[in-house]
């Protein structure tokens, strides 16, 4: 596991400020950020081009958050 301050590195809104669990929007890691604009990206220049790009990606993050909270592919479901 990573040390905590490689984490909070990741905030860059975090200078001295104490975010604390609510029912908010808090603040996103740089990690989002590039993550968003990389889709923005492909969306403005190709749109539903990219479609099965990004159903591959969706498919791993859910593999991924099923293998972390031990559950099964087909449990994890994203909502809008």
């Amino acid at each position: 596991m990573r040390p905590l301050n490689e984490y909070q590195n990741e905030f860059p809104t975090r200078n001295g400020i104490s975010t604390l669990i609510t029912a908010g929007v808090s603040p996103v890691s740089q990690r989002v950020v590039d993550a968003v604009h990389r889709y923005l990206d492909q969306a403005a220049e190709g749109g539903a081009f990219h479609y099965p790009e990004w159903s591959q990606q969706v498919s791993c993050v859910r593999k991924s958050i099923a293998q972390l909270i031990n559950a099964e592919d087909e449990d994890v479901a994203f909502i809008r």
